[in-house]
């Protein structure tokens, strides 16, 4: 009872994880442009690992490179909350 429970629950957060990586991938799939408060961004990644003590923790979200103003390529990263607002600033 226990062990099924869990594997409910496990399979619940891998459908979670799987509908978030089909979001981002929606908006923009990695090595593709898009642009942010005038700068152009290509994407770089979907996930970044953090880590937590003794664990590390994959936090959903969008890595992107652009070139600032003197030539240095800096790296940007926005969460899942913030998705929303970077579609409709790039609405085609």
């Amino acid at each position: 009872m226990f062990f099924k429970k869990r594997r409910e629950e496990e399979i619940k957060q891998a459908d979670k994880r799987a509908d978030k990586i089909r979001q981002l991938r929606e908006f923009r799939d990695i090595g593709e442009r898009f642009t942010y408060l005038g700068r152009d961004m290509v994407v770089t990644a979907h996930y970044r690992i953090v880590s937590c003590g003794f664990s590390m923790h994959p936090v959903f979200g969008i890595s992107a490179d652009y070139v600032n103003d003197i030539g240095d390529i800096k790296q940007i990263s926005f969460s899942m909350s913030e998705l929303q607002t970077l579609i409709n600033e790039n609405k085609e």
